[in-house]
Formats: C-alpha cells, sequence, structure tokens
C-alpha cells in the first residue's frame, strides 16, 4: 500500500514539473530565486538594498507585449525594455515600462543630486522624451 502512494506521489510530481511555465528572462535572474510562474503571473523573492530579500509577484499583462524580459527594481519585479528614445536616458534611471506608462527617477536641476520618481504615458509620443528638471516630458 505504501509502495503505490508513493508511485502515485511521483507520477502526480512529475505530471505537475511536466506542466509549469517557463518563467521569463531577464536580468532578475541574477538576484531573484525561488521563481515560479503561473498563467500570467510570475513570483520570486527578490534582494533590495535595505530591507533584505523579498517577495514580489508581477502580472505580466502590465508589460509592454514587445517587452524583453523581467528586471529586478529595488526587490520588485518590473518589465525590461524596449525603451523609446530620447535624451532623458542620459540623466534618468530605474527607468521601465508598465501599465502603458514610462516610469522613471530622473535628476532635478537644482544640482544637489536629487532625483524625482515620475510617470508620463508612454503611447502617443512620436517625438521622443526628455527630462525637464526631474520630469518626464513628451517632445525633444
Amino acid at each position: 500500500m505504501i509502495r503505490k502512494l508513493g508511485i502515485v506521489a511521483l507520477i502526480f510530481l512529475h505530471a505537475a514539473a511536466a506542466h509549469a511555465e517557463p518563467a521569463p528572462g531577464g536580468s532578475y535572474l541574477q538576484t531573484c530565486h525561488n521563481i515560479q510562474r503561473s498563467g500570467n503571473f510570475v513570483s520570486a523573492r527578490c534582494a533590495s538594498e535595505r530591507w533584505g530579500d523579498k517577495n514580489t509577484q508581477i502580472d505580466l499583462r502590465r508589460c509592454a507585449r514587445n517587452h524583453t524580459g523581467l528586471s529586478n527594481l529595488n526587490g520588485g519585479l518590473v518589465c525590461e525594455g524596449p525603451l523609446p528614445p530620447g535624451s532623458y536616458l542620459k540623466t534618468c534611471h530605474a527607468v521601465f515600462i508598465m501599465d502603458n506608462r514610462l516610469q522613471a527617477s530622473c535628476k532635478t536641476e537644482g544640482g544637489a543630486g536629487d532625483y524625482r520618481s515620475n510617470s508620463i504615458v508612454f503611447k502617443g509620443c512620436n517625438q521622443g522624451f526628455r527630462n525637464a528638471d526631474g520630469r518626464l516630458v513628451c517632445g525633444q
């Protein structure tokens, strides 16, 4: 009886592994572990700067259709590129696109090295984006 239960359990585990979806690629693979995918959701435990490892999850439907993978942004999963063109790339960091918005932390003109986190609707801007005193704006 115990042997039959062991065989049944083995068959169940093998079937579950065969149906597991592969996790998307991306730089988060270097700083996250316990990565699991279930349908449109990816969950992982990712390193952060202040709080150690954090449990995080992302719904892949929040990413653009042509996203190239996932990144770990201080313990949270975000969508990776491709990023729209523009001069903002020189003075903004932590840049990503999610929920049809370009999001970034951009340097202010105050000179003290201050950065402002902000976002702007991604679609409809054909001229590229720029940093205007820590704010993302459409147009070069």
